[in-house]
């Protein structure tokens, strides 16, 4: 099956005056069964570069053992159903280079026609081909709702692999209405079946299609779930878990905290005290300064009112020795500083 490794496209959208050929150079290495391939085109129809790793057996009449001698010559062929690339070229040192052409498919681009998407230039059917988009992912997508789809819609689905059974799959679990650009993110940031299960049996069972695409991109997952009850933090709401991995309460942070003594915090202070900056060097710089067991209020207190390591030695060079913390935090909110 094809893997798409690496991609770097981009179409200058010239006027459709003349059908131009499309034609460019290719680049070839042979590891394995696997053909990574490289395209350059400069054609008016369209301007492109892009790297491709197929499996050898996709490039028909691709004789794999010319790589390995000098100067021989290669010549195959890459079909899709929007058209097909001709590779004619030679071996070098191991690699395989030469020039290719690409031709679309009448009869594909006469159904996406049928289909309602308009009449398919060249430039469109050489990325729709490249990406190797097919009338089963249109027809699939088109029949479960997605019938205002366009081109750019549809290379976007194959290159991240959104298909109408990914779609269904979703939707069997309840995860329904999604529009294109939703799909696509949930795709993109591996909210799949699996994942929604899973959040289930954490019990995040009714979360929001929202909900469920900000889990996945700041890894309110399963893990970190089960991990949060291991301390303690059982049946938060999303709300909180989410606040928790934005302003990076985890685990390391807790025990940390507990280690210096701080072992009641609940989820609301746990949040204030990072967003704030009351960190494990920051409660240990104070230890130093005289200032131990502080209370959580006044910790917090302090860390907001900008009240640090280098303030307390600043006053107390200015003879301020024995200052109490509320009387730092006192200067800090009026304004008093050793200037």
């Amino acid at each position: 099956m094809k893997r798409v490794l690496a991609c770097a496209l981009v179409l200058l959208m010239l006027p459709a005056a003349s059908a131009a050929e499309i034609r460019g150079r290719w680049y070839a290495e042979l590891e394995g069964d696997e053909v990574w391939l490289e395209l350059d085109s400069r054609t008016a129809g369209a301007r492109f570069q892009m790297g491709l790793d197929l499996l050898a057996e996709e490039l028909s009449g691709l004789d794999v053992t010319a790589f390995e001698r000098e100067e021989a010559a290669v010549g195959f062929t890459l079909t899709r159903e929007p058209g097909s690339f001709d590779f004619e070229g030679r071996t070098l040192d191991g690699a395989a280079l030469g020039r290719f052409t690409f031709e679309p498919n009448a009869a594909f681009a006469a159904a996406l026609e049928e289909r309602e998407f308009g009449r398919l230039r060249e430039k469109e059917a050489v990325v729709l081909a490249v990406h190797d988009v097919t009338l089963a992912l249109v027809d699939g997508m088109v029949a479960l709702g997605y019938d205002d789809l366009d081109t750019d819609d549809l290379v976007a689905f194959a290159i991240h692999g959104v298909t109408s059974e990914y779609v269904k799959s979703l939707e069997d679990l309840g995860v329904r209405s999604l529009d294109a650009d939703e799909v696509l993110s949930f795709r993109i940031h591996g909210v799949d079946e699996e994942f929604v299960a899973e959040m289930r049996d954490a019990g995040l069972a009714r979360l929001r299609p929202e909900e469920l695409l900000q889990a996945a991109i700041h890894g309110v997952d399963p893990r970190f779930v089960a991990e949060m009850k291991e301390l303690g933090f059982d049946g938060l709401r999303f709300q909180t878990l989410l606040n928790f991995r934005i302003h990076g309460v985890d685990k390391r942070y807790i025990d940390d905290l507990r280690e210096l003594g701080y072992e009641r915090l609940d989820a609301e202070d746990l949040v204030q005290f990072r967003i704030h900056g009351v960190s494990r060097r920051y409660v240990e710089d104070m230890a130093e300064l005289g200032y131990e067991s502080i209370r959580e209020r006044d910790l917090l207190q302090m860390r907001i009112h900008g009240v640090d390591r280098r303030f307390v030695l600043e006053m107390r060079d200015l003879g301020y020795d024995d200052l109490s913390i509320s009387e730092l935090v006192q200067l800090r909110i009026h304004g008093v500083d050793p200037d």
